[in-house]
């Protein structure tokens, strides 16, 4: 499973907490300081462990952040190793209108500074970290296929493709009651995948107004 380290700096700590919790709704693990580093832990220490363990390095682009030493310093040590070849990619994720360092200028990036556009540019971001699938939320059949044909990344999985991913989505541990799925019944009703008890069901007949957990998979 990848695991992605957040960089950036304290100040943009709040949209930081917000993307740390995408991340979990993919099933993506991550790395953020606030909640690895204990009282008395060597920053340095904790944080060179910490990219060498991780697949991406997500670095949160602004103003405050380019003023960061720290930022400075794991965006080096993480190009270091993208350049020699160590298995880790660095994503820029762009917060304010202030200009890339120069490194970072070539780089396919994630555009946060619009909230209209927040769920389109989170799901670029899930599929540049090879996430297998997305809780979106909860919402109704209709919105869930609106949600999906909005996405240049994601789709509705099929009957066959929601039962496997409802199985990867409880191995990692992210919640969904009720997989909207692609496959389609009639003007009313739609197929979807459920659980209860911890035994797998198949339900039909999912009133396309109820609520369902859309959950995506890669395009």
């Amino acid at each position: 499973m990848s695991r992605v380290f957040l960089s950036h700096t304290s100040a943009d700590k709040p949209i930081v907490r917000e993307a740390a919790a995408e991340f979990a709704n993919a099933g993506i693990r991550v790395w953020l300081d606030e909640a690895e580093i204990l009282p008395g832990q060597s920053l340095i220490e904790k944080i060179s462990q910490a990219l060498e363990e991780t697949s991406y390095v997500a670095a949160f682009i602004s103003a405050r952040s380019k003023e960061s030493g720290w930022v400075k310093k794991e965006l080096n040590v993480a190009l270091t190793r993208e350049i020699n070849g160590r298995r880790v990619g660095v994503i820029p994720i762009r917060l304010d209108d202030s200009t890339f360092p120069t490194f970072l200028e070539d780089k396919y990036y994630a555009d946060l500074r619009n909230k209209d556009k927040w769920a389109k540019e989170i799901g670029k971001l899930l599929a540049a970290v090879s996430a297998k699938f997305w809780n979106v939320g909860k919402m109704s059949y209709y919105d869930a296929t609106k949600a999906a044909e909005a996405s240049d990344f994601w789709r509705l999985p099929d009957f066959d493709e929601a039962i496997r991913t409802r199985t990867e989505m409880l191995d990692a541990k992210v919640q969904a009651k009720v997989l909207w799925t692609s496959t389609w019944k009639d003007h009313e009703v739609s197929y979807a995948v459920g659980y209860k008890k911890g035994e797998k069901v198949k339900c039909f007949g999912i009133d396309h107004f109820g609520e369902g957990d859309c959950v995506l998979i890669p395009r």
